[in-house]
């Protein structure tokens, strides 16, 4: 009897021993530990669009946080080469309101305003002169331009694309 429980302890260590040297198997751990690192790296990122998605209204009026998040968006969606600097020359025009009854709106007086501008980029040169050589002055961009509230500056109030002058 002692013999017939000897054999199965000893079946039951080399079973053991068995299952401890798969379990400590390099290719193992390898496996286990890769299978973990994309967990933690798929749990991390859904746990941060949520919290993104919750908080992030209240994150875009932080400014360096905006301007990191536009800078991150530029790399990933560029327009075009990005300028070494944008300046933007806006003319807001009003025409009077037209008083001659002639302006077909029901009693409405016919209003023209808007926002114009040249969009360029400058400077164009490593170093700047006065007066500005040739070809270094600034050159036209095309880009979107976007207008906004003082109210919300997270939302654009609206939005234009200059053209290949830089003109909107």
């Amino acid at each position: 009897m002692e013999t017939e429980q000897d054999e199965k302890i000893v079946e039951e260590v080399e079973r053991l021993r068995s299952q401890l040297k798969y379990q400590n198997s390099l290719r193992r751990m390898f496996v286990v530990g890769i299978v973990y690192g994309v967990g933690f790296f798929l749990g991390s990122a859904i746990l941060a669009t949520i919290a993104l998605g919750i908080f992030g209204p209240w994150f875009g009026h932080i400014g360096w946080i905006r301007t990191t998040y536009e800078a991150g968006t530029n790399l990933l969606h560029p327009t075009s080469t990005p300028p070494a600097s944008t300046t933007t020359t806006t003319t807001t025009t009003t025409t009077p309101p037209d008083t001659s009854g002639t302006s077909g709106g029901n009693g409405i007086a016919a209003y023209n305003s808007g926002v114009s501008g040249t969009v360029v980029t400058s400077p164009t040169c490593p170093v700047e002169t006065n007066p500005p050589q040739p070809n270094c002055a600034p050159k036209p961009y095309s880009t979107v331009v976007a207008v906004f509230r003082t109210t919300n500056t997270v939302a654009p109030f609206a939005t234009a694309q200059s053209d290949a002058n830089g003109a909107f």
